[in-house]
C-alpha cells in the first residue's frame, strides 16, 4: 500500500473511531450511573445526573464517574497487549490494518496527556479530577499522575512500530482523531445526542 493511501486510511480511521470511543466512554458512565440508581442522561459529550443525587450518594457518584476512565484504561491496556502480541516479534515489518486497530486502542492512554494542561477551567471538573477529590486528594494530583504514567504505554506503543515509519502515520491518526472529535462535539453530537 502506498504511503498516501495508508495515511488517508489512518486519517479516516481516527476521524470515525474517536467519536465512537467518546460515546463508549459516556455510555459506561450512563450504564454504571443507571445501575447505581441515578437518573442519568446521556449527552454527546457528557453524562449528567442531578447534583442532589450526587451529594446523597458520593461513593456511587465516584464509581459512576470512574467507569469512563477505567474502561479507557482497559481498552488501552488490551490494545497495547494485543499490539505487543502482533508486533513483538516483527517490529521492523510494516504494520498491518490489524496492527493499526490495536494501536488505536492503545492510543486511548493518550487521553491522560491533557493532565499536563493544568487545572481545569470548566465548572465541572474532568473525571480524573473528580475521582482525585473523591479519594481525598487535591484535584490536580490524579490528572498529573496519569499524564506521567501514560507516557510509558505510549512510548512502548511507538517502539512497536518500525523506526523510520512512525511520524507520518501517527500524525495522520492523531489529526484524524482530533478532527473527528471536534466534528462530533461541535456538529454531529449536538444533533444525534443532544
Amino acid at each position: 500500500m502506498n504511503p498516501a493511501a495508508k495515511c488517508l486510511i489512518l486519517l479516516l480511521s481516527g476521524f470515525v473511531l474517536c467519536p465512537v470511543l467518546m460515546v463508549l466512554h459516556e455510555l459506561r458512565h450512563y450504564a454504571v450511573g443507571s445501575c447505581l440508581g441515578f437518573k442519568a442522561t446521556l449527552h454527546y459529550g457528557a453524562t449528567t445526573w442531578s447534583a442532589a443525587e450526587e451529594k446523597s450518594m458520593p461513593q456511587a457518584a465516584a464509581l459512576a464517574v470512574s467507569a469512563g476512565p477505567l474502561g479507557d484504561a482497559v481498552l488501552a491496556g488490551a490494545g497495547l497487549l494485543w499490539l505487543y502480541r502482533l508486533r513483538g516479534h516483527r517490529r521492523e515489518a510494516p504494520p498491518t490494518p490489524v496492527d493499526w486497530l490495536a494501536t488505536i486502542l492503545a492510543v486511548q492512554a493518550g487521553r491522560w496527556l491533557r493532565g499536563f494542561t493544568g487545572p481545569p477551567s470548566s465548572p465541572q471538573p474532568p473525571d480524573e479530577a473528580f475521582i482525585s477529590q473523591a479519594l481525598g486528594m487535591p484535584a490536580w494530583l490524579l490528572p498529573y499522575l496519569l499524564a506521567l504514567l501514560c507516557l510509558i504505554p505510549l512510548g512502548a506503543m511507538l517502539r512497536l512500530h518500525p523506526p523510520g515509519a512512525r511520524l507520518l502515520p501517527f500524525t495522520c491518526l492523531i489529526v484524524g482523531a482530533c478532527a473527528g472529535g471536534l466534528v462530533w462535539l461541535k456538529v454531529l453530537g449536538r444533533f444525534l445526542l443532544p
